[in-house]
C-alpha cells in the first residue's frame, strides 16, 4: 500500500516539470518579441554596410560604423556613424560612399571607343574600326567588380588592316594583279577573257572590277567568260538605224524604226543579253488603219494658239528621244503686238482699195476724153464733103 502512495506521489511531482518544459519555449518567444519591439533596428545601405556586421537588437544610445561596400568608396566628407534614440530610431544617415570607376583602357590604334557612360562600375564602353580594319577582340568591355577592386572583363581588343585571299579563278579568263598571297584592303583586280582566234569570241559576263573590302571579303562575285550570241533581229515593214553589225554579242544593241504607214510595237531599241536572247523582244511594225491615221490627224490639230508643239531634236541608241518645245505664236509675240499686226494689216487693205478706186476713175474719165475728140474730128471731116455734094 506504501508502495502504491509513493509511485502517485512521484509521478504528481513529475507532472508540473513537464508542464513547464511545455510552456518554456513559448515564453522566451514572447520575450524575445517584446525585447526586439524595443530595440532599434539599423537602418540599411545600397553603397554601406555595417563594420564588423549587424546584431541582432541595440539599445538606446548605442553607435554603429558603416563602412563601403565592394565596388564603391567613400565620399569626402562623410558621415559614416549613426545612433540609437531612446524613441527606437537612428539619428539620419545618407549614402556615404560612391562608384569607383575601372582604369583607362588605352588608345584603340585605327579604331574608335566609345565612353558615353564613363568608366564607372557598370559602365559600358564599345570599340569599333576605321574603315580597311577588323576588330580583332571583344565589341564592348563592362566594369565590374573583382576579387578585391573594379576592372574590366576583358582585355581591349584590336584594329588590324583587312586582308583578302586572292580571288577566285575563272575559266576561259584571267585578273590583272596575281600572284599574290594576300591583298590589302582597297587593292583591286580586273579581269578579262581569253581571246579566241577565228570563232566567236567570249563576254565577260558579271563585274569586271574587284577590290578588297573589310570583312576580308572581294566587292561581288567573279565574273564569268562564255560566248553569247543572239539572231540577227529582223522587223518586217520596219528597219535598223542604229547598230548595224555583222554578228551580235553580249550587250550589243540595236535601233529600229517603222517604215512610213506603219506603227512600231514594242521597244525600239533591244540589247542582247546573257542568256543569247533580245530583250526587250524584237518589236512589230503594224500598219496604220485609215480610221486610225484620220482620228490621229484630228486629234494632233488642236487650237494653235493654246498648243505647245513638240519637236524631236534626236534619237540615240539609249532609248531617249530630247524634245524641243515650240510655244504658240501668241506666247512669241504677245497679245499686245497681235493686236498692232492686225490694225496695219487692216489700214494696208484701206489703202490699197482707195488707191484702186483712184485708179479706175481716172481710166474711166480718159476714155471719155478720147471718145469726145473723136467724134469732133468725124463732125469736122464729113462738113466739107456734104457741102460739096450739095
Amino acid at each position: 500500500m506504501s508502495a502504491a502512495v509513493r509511485f502517485v506521489s512521484a509521478d504528481r511531482r513529475k507532472k508540473p516539470c513537464a508542464a513547464w518544459g511545455r510552456l518554456g519555449p513559448a515564453l522566451l518567444a514572447v520575450g524575445l518579441c517584446i525585447l526586439a519591439a524595443d530595440a532599434c533596428d539599423p537602418p540599411r545601405f545600397e553603397t554601406m554596410k555595417i563594420k564588423g556586421g549587424s546584431k541582432l537588437n541595440y539599445a538606446p544610445d548605442e553607435r554603429v560604423e558603416y563602412e563601403c561596400r565592394l565596388g564603391y568608396k567613400k565620399k569626402i566628407p562623410s558621415n559614416m556613424v549613426s545612433v540609437c534614440y531612446a524613441n527606437n530610431s537612428w539619428s539620419l544617415l545618407q549614402e556615404g560612399c560612391t562608384k569607383k570607376a575601372c582604369g583607362n583602357p588605352g588608345e584603340l590604334i585605327n579604331g574608335i571607343i566609345d565612353q558615353s557612360e564613363g568608366f564607372e562600375l557598370g559602365a559600358t564602353i564599345t570599340f569599333s574600326c576605321e574603315e580597311g580594319f577588323n576588330l580583332v577582340g571583344k565589341k564592348s568591355l563592362i566594369c565590374e567588380i573583382g576579387q578585391d577592386s573594379v576592372n574590366w572583363n576583358g582585355n581591349l581588343p584590336q584594329c588590324e588592316k583587312a586582308m583578302c585571299e586572292p580571288p577566285p579563278d575563272i575559266e576561259n579568263g584571267i585578273y590583272s594583279n596575281a600572284g599574290k598571297d594576300v591583298y590589302e584592303y582597297g587593292e583591286v583586280v580586273r579581269y578579262s577573257c581569253n581571246p579566241v582566234r577565228g570563232a566567236d569570241q567570249y563576254s565577260l559576263v558579271g563585274a569586271e572590277i574587284l577590290s578588297c573590302s573589310t570583312n576580308a571579303e572581294w566587292s561581288s562575285e567573279p565574273p564569268k567568260c562564255k560566248v553569247v550570241k543572239c539572231e540577227y533581229p529582223i522587223v518586217v515593214n520596219g528597219e535598223m538605224v542604229g547598230g548595224h553589225q555583222r554578228k551580235y554579242y553580249y550587250k550589243a544593241k540595236v535601233k529600229f524604226e517603222c517604215l512610213k504607214g506603219f506603227s512600231m510595237t514594242g521597244n525600239n531599241i533591244i540589247t542582247c543579253e546573257e542568256n543569247n536572247k533580245w530583250n526587250p523582244p524584237v518589236p512589230v511594225c503594224l500598219k496604220v488603219s485609215a480610221t486610225a491615221s484620220t482620228k490621229s490627224t484630228i486629234l494632233a490639230r488642236p487650237d494653235a494658239s493654246t498648243t505647245t508643239t513638240r519637236r524631236p531634236d534626236q534619237t540615240s541608241l539609249s532609248g531617249t528621244t530630247s524634245f524641243t518645245e515650240v510655244p504658240p505664236a501668241s506666247n512669241i509675240l504677245g497679245g499686245g503686238s497681235i493686236t498692232v499686226i492686225v490694225v496695219a494689216i487692216a489700214i494696208g487693205v484701206t489703202v490699197f482699195f482707195i488707191f484702186l478706186y483712184k485708179y479706175l476713175n481716172k481710166n474711166k474719165s480718159g476714155r471719155s476724153e478720147v471718145t469726145a475728140e473723136y467724134t469732133t474730128c468725124k463732125t469736122t471731116s464729113t462738113t466739107p464733103a456734104a457741102e460739096q455734094a450739095s
